[in-house]
């Protein structure tokens, strides 16, 4: 169940129509090679069922958010990679990371690469609620920080969820 005070942020934002366009994954620093065989299949699993359980938790917490795009990328401890969208109209991004990922964190850039916003711990997942008020608009970049990993390279799933 989210916090009182995460409802409260959420349910402020502004109504609008949203249209959100995940585009290809780019990467900050050199990428790491994308596992293989068994190590795939356990992060894919990983992440399917973490990025499930957080989306159940929204929707049950406020009921007009759907998700809409995600995108799973790699990365070792300490790099990061860049995931690009067009962000319109209210909604939220959150992280996840596969059971070897100690943590992950992410930051939202504009197009010329100046913050707009950092991800804030909710409940456990790194969350940015974001609305039409500011410019978010096409090229919006998700810069992913991996924080640990303990078997390179781990995994993460960056979700979209609109009102």
């Amino acid at each position: 169940m989210l916090r009182r005070r995460t409802w409260l942020v959420l349910a402020a934002l502004v109504a609008s129509p949203l249209v959100v366009t995940p585009l290809a994954a780019q990467a900050a620093a050199p990428a790491p090679t994308a596992p293989t065989g068994p190590r795939l299949t356990a992060i894919r699993t990983s992440l399917l069922r973490r990025a499930t359980e957080v989306q159940q938790r929204w929707t049950d917490s406020l009921p007009d958010l759907h998700a809409t795009a995600s995108e799973t990328g790699y990365a070792s401890a300490g790099d990061e990679s860049d995931v690009v969208l067009s962000l319109r109209g209210e909604g939220i991004v959150y992280a996840v990371c596969d059971e070897a990922c100690s943590g992950v964190r992410f930051r939202l850039l504009d197009a010329e690469g100046r913050e707009l916003a950092q991800s804030t711990v909710i409940d456990g997942v790194p969350t940015v609620a974001f609305d039409g008020g500011h410019n978010w608009g096409p090229g919006t970049t998700a810069r992913v920080r991996m924080l640990g990993c303990r078997q390179a390279p781990c995994g993460f799933r960056l979700t979209v969820m609109l009102k």
